[in-house]
């Protein structure tokens, strides 16, 4: 019954602290929740941006030495084209597929489409150069 006798201004105090208090809370809740989403989605998107620089540059030496070894990359495209369509439609679209693969790997190989590589991972996620 003595909490009817307070005063207005120390009632006012009191439901000031419960509601800091209880904002607090919240604030520490939403806080450590975010935290727990965070880490493992920047630890995630940190080893794939590591992973994808170095398949990056990888593909940047492959491709650069694409012309000593093609003839053994006609011949596995072909054999890997061909043998696809062979088991998936038969043998014509093996032999058509062996044909188009390797017309692919040609113009690939020999600069009939060239691909910059510097500007790849601008074209990918559609970022502008200006």
């Amino acid at each position: 019954m003595s909490d009817d006798k307070k005063d207005p201004q120390e009632q006012l105090k009191e439901f000031i602290r419960i509601g800091v208090s209880a904002t607090n809370s919240g604030l520490q809740l939403a806080q450590t929740t975010f935290k727990n989403f965070e880490e493992p989605l920047s630890s995630t998107f940190q080893s794939a941006g590591e992973n994808g620089a170095v398949a990056m540059e990888t593909a940047k030496t492959v491709y650069a030495k694409r012309k000593q070894y093609a003839p053994q990359l006609m011949a596995g495209t072909a054999m890997f084209t061909g043998g696809y369509f062979w088991l998936r439609r038969g043998r014509i679209a093996g032999i058509l597929g062996a044909a188009a693969g390797t017309g692919v790997a040609y113009s690939v190989v020999y600069d009939e489409f060239p691909v910059d590589f510097e500007k790849l991972p601008n074209v990918i996620f559609g970022k502008n150069d200006k």
